[in-house]
Parts: C-alpha cells; sequence; structure tokens
C-alpha cells in the first residue's frame, strides 16, 4: 500500500531583487531564531492545502488542475507589503501580500470546488500571500520592523504554470517537492 502524501497546489513565484533585498533587510533586524524563515527556492502562493493524499485522490486531483490549467492563460500578480498573521494575538507568519486578481481568484474557486468532491474542504474568501517566515514558540515580534515595507510594491511576477507539491516535513522546516506541474495555456 502506497503511503498518502502531504499535498498542495501552489504558484511557484520568482520574485525581484528588490524583494529579497527587503527579505535581508528584515532578516537582519530581527535575528532571531525562532522563525523559520522560507527558502527562497521554495516560494509559493498557495492556492490550497490539501494534507495526506491517497494516490487515488492524487489522479483525481491531477485531473482537476490540468482541467483547470487548460482554461486559463498566463497572467500577472502584483507581491506588495509585508504584514503578519495572528493567531490568539500571537504572531504567526510573516508574509508578503498579493494584489487581488481575478484570475487567480477564478484559479482558486474553481480548484477548490472541483476538490471537494474529492477531500472535505470549506470554501473561504482566498487572502493571497507568500509566506516569508513561521514564528514559533509564541516569540515576540516588533511589527515596527515590517512598517518601512507595508505599502512597499515589489515585484510583478508572471504566472505560467499551477504546481502540485508535496510537503515533507523535516527537523530544519518543510521542504516542498513538486509532484507535477501543469502549464497555463499560452
Amino acid at each position: 500500500m502506497i503511503k498518502p502524501k502531504r499535498t498542495f497546489i501552489a504558484l511557484k513565484i520568482e520574485p525581484s531583487d528588490v524583494f529579497y533585498t527587503a527579505i535581508a533587510d528584515i532578516k537582519t533586524k530581527i535575528n532571531n531564531n525562532n522563525i523559520n524563515w522560507s527558502n527562497e527556492e521554495g516560494m509559493h502562493l498557495t492556492i490550497l492545502y490539501l494534507g495526506s493524499t491517497t494516490k487515488t485522490q492524487q489522479d483525481a486531483l491531477e485531473d482537476i488542475i490540468q482541467n483547470v490549467a487548460k482554461e486559463h492563460a498566463c497572467f500577472y500578480i502584483t507581491i506588495r507589503g509585508f504584514g503578519l498573521f495572528l493567531k490568539n494575538n500571537i504572531p504567526k507568519v510573516i508574509w508578503a501580500g498579493i494584489n487581488q486578481s481575478e484570475v487567480l481568484n477564478t484559479i482558486y474557486y474553481k480548484i477548490k470546488e472541483d476538490a471537494r468532491k474529492i477531500f472535505d474542504l470549506e470554501i473561504k474568501k482566498i487572502s493571497p500571500h507568500v509566506t516569508i517566515g513561521r514564528i514559533k514558540n509564541n516569540s515576540l515580534f516588533d511589527l515596527s520592523l515590517l512598517k518601512p515595507y507595508e505599502k512597499t510594491i515589489f515585484t510583478e511576477v508572471q504566472i505560467n504554470s499551477i504546481y502540485l507539491y508535496e510537503s515533507l516535513l523535516t527537523p530544519s522546516g518543510a521542504k516542498y517537492k513538486p509532484m507535477k506541474i501543469f502549464m497555463l495555456k499560452t
């Protein structure tokens, strides 16, 4: 029997040097061992986290993603501003925002609607972002460090494919392995 995999659907992001310079600046100012910083090679915008996925579910999911990819052309998103997601008023995630995109919303809702046939999913409003770092151990975080970048427009990124990733848990944090890439129509 094949063991289920932890999977998610995402758009791979390849931001500009301006974006990475801002992240490096924040890392220098924070200098906190209680933050797991995202790996630059693994930067992505999660469309849908699925969790434990069997081979049968994966096959059905690949069909869903392929059908959506065939219906949509390449498009652009804008990465702008840094912020925090809180849980019980405690900072948990440092993120970079994504300007709202009609194409992104359409892709999200179509994939999620179809995936609900094979996964127990709740449809909620998409909050597009790129995770920069995860704050662990209820660490204190000085929000003012993000203030200079709050409204910064970092870069525009072309999206030309949808990825199905496997999330592998390691002692140094999650690693993301592309399982399959679905090209958008050109």
